[in-house]
């Protein structure tokens, strides 16, 4: 081989030339396999915005002595002090749930725009109202009387709100550590369902 001849080697291209979209996904999959952070947090945005939605509906049955979710329902509660009660968890049920229609749209806003802050009020909200419904169902508890449906509806309580937390604290990570920004979701969106339109 003469000093004349040169070979020619192949180069990867550089990362900066290959356009984002066709770059592999850097960040994690939510629950490992289902979506992208950010379209969890806005699915999960949307199904908590329904739920505050239904709170108001049952917020205004309460406040109305029952007569928009039955006679059934508000049978144990007939006496004075138990319809004082129906009224203020009513009033509060209200109050968490317009709260909740706010800061559930706020969170949909704040996936779509990365928005760190925010994602971070979003959390707080969650926390509080992890301990709300807690409260809520201990006070259900206290009339009537029976510790099992507590103890299950307190697991499935903890369980929702966990599973509607972990995307939002993930979307977080990611926008902190630089992962998942407005440049780099074409890079970053992933669905098992549908092709991302970004």
């Amino acid at each position: 081989m003469s000093s004349e001849e040169v070979k020619e080697v192949p180069v990867a291209t550089p990362e900066a030339e290959v356009p984002m979209k066709d770059q592999e996904k850097i960040g994690a999959k939510c629950c490992g396999c289902c979506c992208d952070y950010r379209r969890a947090t806005i699915v999960f945005g949307i199904l908590n915005l329904i739920s505050s939605v239904w709170g108001v509906v049952l917020a205004i049955g309460l406040l109305t002595g029952g007569a928009l979710i039955g006679s059934d329902g508000v049978e144990e509660w007939e006496d004075e002090a138990g319809s004082a009660s129906l009224y203020i968890l009513g009033g509060i049920l209200m109050f968490v749930s317009v709260c909740g229609v706010g800061f559930y749209s706020f969170q949909i806003h704040a996936a779509k725009k990365f928005n760190v802050c925010g994602l971070k009020l979003v959390i707080a909200w969650d926390i509080f109202t992890i301990c709300f419904r807690i409260a809520e169902l201990i006070i259900q508890q206290q009339h009537s009387g029976d510790v099992g449906v507590m103890i299950n509806n307190l697991f499935w309580t903890v369980a929702i709100y966990g599973l509607s937390l972990y995307p939002i604290v993930g979307l977080v990570f990611e926008i902190q550590k630089g992962i998942m920004s407005e440049e780099t979701y074409p890079r970053e969106a992933y669905s098992c369902c549908c092709e991302p339109k970004v």
